[in-house]
């Protein structure tokens, strides 16, 4: 709660970064944001459009754009979760999912730039990106994911993890592409 407000006053105010990284803070493994809550098939409605406009700005693959304001139902999705039971190790991507932002509010950078300044271009690793649809020709990316239940298409320079599309594009637990000379 002290780098990320939201969870003041939750059942998430005492999580530690430690125990966030190291999957013991007691989060849920995972909840499917794209689907209405209760429903393991309805994509949720009024979320999703095949065509961007001033709404639905953040584009989760070639033909599917989410509303721009959706993260925030996402944060809040997170912020009701029940913990589990104990402190033990239980992968979880949601906590890495908020790192983005926190950073973005310590430094007044975007997590993207942040990365390149203080890692991947002191490193020579010019390639490094999320979205990297934004700068390279498809042919040049490889095919993540055949994603049949969700974007219901093969997904090129788009992140497979759901919750990383859904999250503005750009997430700390899974979408950073690369090539082989800067790994």
């Amino acid at each position: 709660a002290t780098y990320f407000e939201e969870f003041k006053k939750t059942n998430k105010a005492e999580l530690t970064f430690r125990d966030i990284l190291t999957h013991q803070a007691q989060l849920q493994s995972f909840i499917p944001f794209w689907l209405e809550p209760g429903s393991n098939k309805k994509i949720r409605s009024g979320v999703f459009r095949n065509q961007p406009s001033e709404k639905f700005q953040i584009r989760v693959s070639s033909e599917l754009y989410a509303r721009s304001d959706f993260k925030y139902q996402i944060i809040a999705d997170i912020i009701k979760s029940p913990l589990r039971a104990q402190k033990e190790f239980h992968y979880s991507d949601l906590g890495f999912s908020l790192f983005p932002l926190v950073t973005e509010r310590l430094t007044g950078t975007k997590f993207q730039e942040y990365l390149n300044v203080e890692f991947f271009h002191s490193l020579g690793a010019i390639s490094t990106c999320f979205k990297p649809y934004e700068r390279f020709p498809l042919e040049q990316i490889i095919p993540t994911e055949n994603d049949l239940t969700f974007r219901k298409e093969l997904l090129t320079g788009f992140v497979h993890d759901e919750l990383a599309a859904l999250f503005v594009v750009v997430s700390g637990n899974a979408g950073l592409f690369s090539n082989a000379n800067d790994l």
